[in-house]
């Protein structure tokens, strides 16, 4: 091959590249207006091209692939998004053992580690995931300056992890290192605070701290329209949050209101069958049960229950915890029956994911087995 024809070859690859680069800005772009669906498009396009113009590992072939992995979570595709972060740190382990580390590589893999772990946590594969978590945190502590903001991502991630493994004060204190490292960052304003007042709303919330929780939503509500207005995604999670404090409060009309206005979001960005969807539905159920509305909480769980399952598949805990919320509104209603065939279906499904002694294990099997005693 000639020298003119090499350089031929150069340029072309060169003008992929670049068009690769331009993709993957606007998916980002579009993603951060919430349109996850066409962002992914651009993105997966761009990956595929940096893949194959500068291999696997390059830091900016990961990164481009961790997006569509990304966006795969959002999609609630937890088997795709694991495959693509496997595929991140794969390749981005072998670069580091054959050309040596540097900064932007070491992020890129904490990165991929953060991701992958969450996405493992995310599918209800907790034994596999908080290794994957711990390690994203030694290597961003080894390999990151002091106090970086991902190293506060991946204290987050680990408060996000024992939150849903009901180990409380760890995830109290994970969030507190997190939320300390990324005000001394970029003060308290800021998006990656307000994931932090989220989550830690949502710690609240599971411990049954309600009080507590509701000073940290509101805040996250506050700091995330004000930067990406009222319609975003982040937002209507927020929203949705924030609701389920309020309902556990009793403030029930204010929660109502805010779990309605979370719901017309996710409808209108993701249609019906989505993940966020079915969530508010189940949390718009509990609210109505608790206002006494039973048939109108019924069909509201019925339609997330059948949502989730199409979703995340019928052996997810969240399945489980649904139909458990379900039998138990049921049960209420004088249904035996078909609470009986609730609780005897999300029992097992709790007992493998979340493990025999989880508190929402416990609480289903006491369900279901004073159920079948009957009445005293």
């Amino acid at each position: 091959m000639t020298d003119s024809n090499h350089a031929a070859d150069a340029a072309s690859a060169d003008a992929e590249i670049d068009r690769a680069i331009e993709l993957h800005a606007q998916a980002q772009a579009l993603h951060a207006q919430g349109d996850a669906r066409a962002a992914t498009q651009l993105a997966a396009a761009a990956s595929a091209t940096l893949d194959r113009c500068l291999g696997e590992g390059h830091p900016d072939s990961a990164n481009v692939r961790n997006l569509v992995a990304h966006l795969a979570v959002e999609n609630a595709d937890h088997a795709a998004a694991i495959a693509l972060y496997e595929r991140s740190v794969a390749a981005l382990e072998k670069t580091r053992a054959e050309d040596g580390t540097s900064e932007p590589i070491e992020r890129i893999y904490v990165q991929s580690l953060e991701g992958l772990g969450n996405s493992l946590r995310a599918a209800a594969r907790y034994a596999e995931a908080e290794p994957v978590l711990l390690k994203a945190l030694a290597a961003a502590e080894a390999g990151l300056p002091a106090g970086d903001a991902d190293i506060a991502n991946c204290l987050n991630n680990l408060g996000m992890f024992c939150k849903y493994t009901a180990r409380f004060d760890e995830g109290r204190a994970w969030y507190a290192r997190s939320l300390a490292m990324a005000v001394a960052n970029v003060g308290e304003d800021h998006l990656d605070v307000a994931s932090i007042y989220h989550n830690l709303g949502g710690i609240e919330h599971t411990a049954g701290n309600f009080a507590a929780g509701e000073p940290w939503a509101r805040k996250s509500v506050e700091v995330r329209e004000k930067a990406l207005g009222p319609d975003h995604p982040h937002v209507a999670a927020d929203v949705a949050a924030l609701a389920a404090l309020l309902d556990g409060l009793g403030k029930w009309d204010e929660a109502e209101a805010c779990y309605r206005r979370a719901l017309a979001t996710f409808e209108k960005l993701y249609g019906p069958n989505h993940y966020e969807v079915a969530f508010n539905l189940g949390n718009l159920a509990t609210l109505e049960a608790n206002r006494g509305r039973r048939e109108e909480s019924r069909a509201l769980y019925v339609r997330a229950v059948d949502t989730l399952r199409r979703v995340l598949g019928e052996r997810h805990p969240e399945v489980g915890l649904f139909r458990q919320n379900l039998g138990v509104l049921l049960h209420e209603m004088g249904l035996l029956a078909e609470a009986g065939r609730e609780f005897d279906a999300a029992l097992p499904i709790l007992e493998s994911s979340l493990g025999p002694d989880h508190p929402t294990t416990a609480a289903c099997r006491k369900n279901r087995d004073d159920l079948h005693r009957g009445p005293k």
